[in-house]
């Protein structure tokens, strides 16, 4: 892509451990694989979750980093707050991104930003946090 002298585009970093082992595929007959070869790429999370923080206006300037963890669950790191917010996979993402706002809302702005270390969103209907050490 080309850069602009004008522009700066305000879009999440993507790190960690990103795989795309569409050369690993190339070596197997795609008509015999099973469907667990189907969770050879985790792009494909990566681009839903990255198309879901770009369609919506608060998000886009909250979320500021994706980390991809070893294991393949997401972990993002917000602009506001020192905290790390675990995601998991993008299943029921929009729920996901709903409960943390509503924690956003009721949660931290009574106890603070800078409170926790963890946030996670990997469980149905829980937000579990993780305290700071002081």
């Amino acid at each position: 892509m080309p850069t602009s002298d004008n522009y700066t585009a305000r879009v999440p970093v993507a790190s960690g451990f990103i795989t795309d082992r569409q050369h690993v595929m190339q070596r197997y007959n795609v008509a015999n694989m099973s469907d667990s070869l189907k969770q050879i790429s985790n792009l494909d999370e990566l681009f839903e979750l990255a198309t879901f923080i770009r369609n919506n206006e608060f998000w886009r300037a909250q979320i500021q980093q994706i980390i991809v963890e070893p294991n393949g669950e997401l972990t993002l790191v917000p602009t506001v707050g020192d905290h790390h917010i675990l995601l998991g996979h993008t299943d029921k993402m929009e729920q996901k991104f709903k409960k943390l706002l509503l924690f956003y809302h009721k949660g931290l702005n009574k106890t603070g930003w800078d409170q926790y270390s963890h946030i996670n969103l990997k469980y149905k209907d829980q937000v579990i946090c993780t305290k700071k050490n002081s």
